[in-house]
């Protein structure tokens, strides 16, 4: 009887420890299963926080100077305005003025022309520099009735291109160039020789601000 009892003491120890050795394979298996679930969770968190980087819009202020073709030579100089609606994808607003020296009807003067132009455009968004080429409807504003106060606008199109040199997450520099026409239906109230559509080449450079 006291073998019998030695060898059921002795098979209680050996499912004592092979349960023992279960609990702590088993909790061992929910350790790196919980492990698993965590890193899997934050991955995905990482995910969706770079994501959310990579579409939220922001602003692009860019100020410039360069030169125009329209009719003729003239300096300009001006800002625009670029929003970005994803990533990639700006809505654009141009505030340009155009300055030079003309002969009007024999007479010399100061002429400046004021140009406002609205686009979108797409931009390249990786490393330090940043192509973009896009598109706007371009209104110039070309004489003001001195009587009435009348503004008189020339519309027109043009296409853009250009490359911005990111120096910081905030600043940088840029360059670009604008090709299109417009079309100033009253240019011959102004010269009997300016033709009313002309070619438009703009060409300018500056700095810019990301915020």
């Amino acid at each position: 009887r006291d073998r019998y009892d030695d060898e059921d003491d002795y098979d209680r120890f050996d499912e004592d420890d092979e349960y023992d050795e279960y609990a702590r394979e088993r909790d061992r298996a929910r350790d790196l299963d919980g492990d698993t679930s965590r890193r899997n969770k934050g991955g995905s968190g990482a995910r969706a926080t770079a994501k959310g980087t990579q579409d939220s819009a922001h602003v692009c202020i860019k100020a410039s100077a360069g030169g125009t073709y329209y009719y003729q030579g003239f300096f300009s100089y001006g800002a625009d305005v670029g929003i970005h609606v994803h990533r990639n994808i700006l809505v654009d607003v141009q505030f340009r003025g155009w300055s030079a020296s003309a002969i009007i009807n024999s007479n010399p003067t100061v002429v400046t022309l004021i140009p406002l132009a609205v686009g979108a455009s797409y931009k390249h968004m990786r490393g330090m520099l940043h192509p973009y080429v896009g598109a706007d409807a371009v209104f110039i504003l070309y004489q003001v009735d001195q009587e009435t106060g009348a503004a008189r606008f020339a519309p027109g199109m043009k296409v853009k291109g250009g490359v911005d040199l990111k120096l910081t997450e905030s600043f940088g520099l840029f360059a670009g160039v604008n090709i299109g026409f417009a079309h100033a239906k009253y240019s011959a109230d102004l010269d009997r020789r300016l033709p009313p559509t002309q070619f438009m080449l703009d060409a300018y450079g500056g700095i810019l601000i990301q915020l």
